[in-house]
């Protein structure tokens, strides 16, 4: 896959801002010590708490996840050196790191390819069928994730270029959300009509709390590798190699395909 990449990567290298507007949530007990550290975004979280749990019982190392938006994972990789596991919505961000410091990460594993879905209220009130077109003529109550901030926010800021909408699309935008977990929200309270997140994600939320549907989006430019990293300086390097080793078995592999994420 072509990775474009974007005029907003030198933002996850550029701490400002850091705790701002992004939900931050710590899994951890703090009676035990964790044999793994991973950084998890937010819109893979379900299927790497998933995978994980299978993990610590297969192998009893204690993985402890801390989730967050990109920017601010990125920000605290460099400045907390505690982190051994990175695992960002998609490579993306991976890449757009790696170009500023070639030497950060040591190895990888693929855990599939995430897939973009468009999201819409339950029953779909406003008959939006995934025209790319309709996007930027009838103002439907679009809310987006930021590219400044997310992984999903420059893979779709790449579906909208590759379809040639981006620019009419943000300057009618309702709002830019830093993460997926604004977009779930806002299409649940019916504040927007329509949204674009990553399926896996949608399924990880999905409930009858959030009357949520979605759209199929037909486009080449909806499908983006995932990874999980292993970061050169992590304090618990061994249990890191045995987790992304796990990623290849088949129970994972199945573990990912519940959630949409599936080899291409």
């Amino acid at each position: 896959m072509k990775v474009l990449i974007t005029k907003y990567f030198g933002i996850f290298i550029i701490v400002f801002g850091i705790f701002s507007g992004c939900n931050n949530t710590r899994n951890r007990n703090e009676e035990e010590s964790p044999g793994l550290i991973v950084y998890c975004e937010n819109g893979i979280l379900a299927p790497v708490r998933e995978f994980s749990s299978a993990f610590e019982k297969n192998t009893g190392i204690k993985v402890s996840i801390q989730n967050d938006c990109a920017r601010n994972l990125s920000n605290l990789i460099y400045y907390r050196s505690e982190a051994d596991i990175f695992i960002p919505d998609c490579r993306l961000t991976i890449d757009n790191m790696q170009m500023a410091n070639p030497d950060l990460f040591e190895d990888s594993a693929s855990f599939g390819y995430q897939t973009l879905v468009f999201i819409v209220p339950g029953g779909n009130p406003g008959r939006f069928d995934g025209d790319f077109q309709m996007l930027k003529t009838t103002n439907p109550g679009i809310i987006l994730a930021n590219p400044e901030t997310s992984t999903l926010g420059l893979a779709t800021e790449i579906l909208l270029q590759t379809h040639l909408v981006y620019n009419e699309v943000m300057r009618s935008v309702l709002s830019l959300t830093t993460d997926s977990r604004g977009l779930i929200r806002s299409i649940a309270s019916g504040q927007s009509q329509i949204a674009i997140d990553w399926e896996s994600d949608y399924i990880g939320t999905r409930s009858e709390a959030f009357k949520i549907d979605t759209v199929h989006i037909d486009s080449e430019a909806k499908h983006y590798q995932t990874l999980a990293v292993v970061l050169s300086n992590a304090p618990n390097k061994q249990n890191a190699m045995k987790f992304i080793h796990s990623i290849d078995s088949r129970s994972a592999k199945k573990i990912f395909k519940k959630y949409g994420i599936v080899e291409l």
